[in-house]
């Protein structure tokens, strides 16, 4: 699954820390989920995710896109 959490990281000037601590998981599954080493996250943990990106899921998450 692709993403755009760094995309948006970059954008609003936020650390993976940050992201993490709002969502409430860790700063090394953010990066590696941002960096493609780890997939297929729980719906409620992209909507964490996007929610402490300031964007909806559809915004960070390409769901069904294979496109690498």
């Amino acid at each position: 699954m692709n993403n755009r959490i760094d995309y948006w990281r970059v954008k609003r000037g936020l650390t993976y820390r940050h992201i993490a601590e709002t969502a409430g998981t860790s700063a090394q599954y953010v990066s590696m989920l941002a960096k493609g080493q780890r997939g297929n996250p729980g719906l409620t943990t992209m909507h964490k995710i996007s929610s402490a990106l300031g964007k909806k899921i559809e915004q960070v998450f390409m769901i069904g896109d294979d496109r690498k």
